[in-house]
């Protein structure tokens, strides 16, 4: 029933570093996929170079499109959201013009709790199948976001979509309390098999090194990780090493 995959994306498409859910979602749909990079704010200093309306569309494989969109304008400055209205027209013209004019019945949108203004543009092209992901307690994050806007634009995605899913019957709690309606557990996946046997074969670095006290890491490494503060643990504590696993690439990156 579903032919094509539209996602509001956490990141830019070509972000490296890292991966994230919206990302890995979207390259494992089989199937016609559009991306949506995230839109920067018209008051950001470095975005005087932008567009307003259209939308700039990047093939990447033969099923795979990147959408980049217009510049965000602010509420205040948008007062009669012209500006929002003609940017969702053009978009609805890129994805009608990649789908047909039957998109709408025929695509899975997929959105998660990291893009919560995107209801804004969801909510006007009024797409049959909305799946909100909360892959994260994002107000716990130090962004400095307005609780209150956040979780109104969160209720308003909640109220749009099919269904609401979330990585942690903690998160789920957290979430049915905040929008007032069900959430589907849907934890993250692991390669069990893969974890469960381990090499024998100890990887260069990590050899004990007598009663040395060693920390791990292994996830993303990103800017939340303070290293700061882990270089002066490590310049205050001699006796401790941090070893840090992240996985490589297939194209050695």
């Amino acid at each position: 029933m579903f032919k094509n995959w539209l996602t509001f994306g956490m990141s830019a498409y070509h972000t490296p570093g890292f991966q994230d859910t919206s990302r890995l979602m979207t390259r494992a749909f089989h199937g016609e996929v559009i991306y949506v990079e995230p839109a920067r704010s018209l008051l950001h200093k470095k975005n005087f170079k932008g567009t307003l309306w259209d939308w700039k569309s990047c093939k990447m494989g033969e099923h795979n499109t990147v959408l980049t969109p217009p510049l965000s304008v602010p509420k205040k400055l948008d007062i009669l959201s012209t500006a929002l209205k003609r940017q969702i027209k053009n978009i609805d013209n890129e994805l009608s013009h990649h789908w047909g004019h039957d998109w709408r019945n025929e695509t899975v949108v997929y959105v998660t709790n990291w893009t919560p203004y995107q209801y804004r543009i969801i909510e006007r092209l009024n797409p049959q199948y909305v799946i909100f992901d909360c892959v994260d307690d994002v107000l716990s994050f130090p962004y400095g976001w307005n609780r209150e806007e956040v979780v109104t634009a969160w209720r308003r995605l909640a109220e749009l979509s099919s269904s609401v899913l979330a990585v942690s019957p903690t998160l789920r709690n957290q979430m049915e309390e905040l929008l007032n309606r069900p959430v589907v557990l849907l934890p993250n996946g692991v390669d069990a098999e893969l974890f469960m046997n381990p090499s024998p074969q100890v990887p260069a670095g990590l050899e004990r090194n007598g009663n040395q006290i060693r920390v791990g890491f292994a996830g993303t490494l990103n800017h939340w990780i303070d290293f700061e503060a882990m270089l002066s643990i490590v310049d205050t504590f001699p006796e401790v090493s941090l070893i840090f696993v992240w996985e490589r690439r297939s194209d050695g990156k």
